[in-house]
């Protein structure tokens, strides 16, 4: 247990903790993006008006887009540090035997 809880601590930082930055920086753009295409689809009609495009980007992004978007980043980048990390782990060798052909 003595060993396991700083690989778990580590574990937490990498996956979790330093993930927070690649989501911010692609949910800025996220938003950028849907607020243009929102602006421009709603722009044409004199009838609505402008601060119905604050309003739709909020709805499309915090009930549609968010929930995907950041679990697709978040898995790629949980995948790609498990996958980078296995090397790095003492007990790999006690769990593959065949380690030494790789």
């Amino acid at each position: 247990m003595e060993t396991f809880l700083p690989i778990h601590d580590q574990g937490i930082q990498l996956l979790g903790i330093d993930s927070i930055g690649i989501v911010v920086i692609l949910s800025v753009f996220m938003g950028a993006i849907v607020t243009i295409q929102t602006a421009f689809q709603l722009s044409d009609d004199p009838l609505i008006p402008t601060y119905y495009i604050a309003m739709a980007t909020r709805e499309s992004i915090t009930l549609e887009f968010s929930p995907t978007v950041v679990s697709l980043i978040l898995a790629g980048k949980v995948g790609s540090n498990i996958a980078s990390s296995f090397r790095n782990y003492a007990f790999l060798s006690k769990l593959m035997p065949w380690r030494s052909w790789v």
